[in-house]
């Protein structure tokens, strides 16, 4: 990634309202989510893609409340950690 790049992705990271999982809260903030994760995703490196797609439709099933967040957390926590931890890396 471009240094301009990285402004951009960490910006997205750390300056929008984007909540760890477990910080969300009701399930009407799961679908204010979903805008923010499919932002970051557009800017961030391929090997990253699988996991916003996972997040993405499980916040969108939780919105939707066709899952519960119990019922998806350990999903979403395992695609969740290693974009926390691409995170740290560049943007610290």
């Amino acid at each position: 990634m471009s240094p301009d790049q990285v402004a951009q992705w960490c910006k997205g990271w750390n300056g929008s309202n984007l909540l760890p999982p477990d910080n969300v809260g009701g399930w009407p903030l799961f679908g204010m989510q979903v805008t923010q994760w499919q932002d970051l995703e557009k800017i961030s490196p391929v090997q990253y893609t699988q996991n916003f797609e996972v997040i993405i439709a499980d916040y969108r099933m939780v919105a939707n409340q066709t899952r519960l967040y119990p019922q998806v957390r350990d999903e979403i926590k395992s695609n969740y950690d290693p974009i926390k931890q691409f995170g740290t890396q560049i943007c610290q």
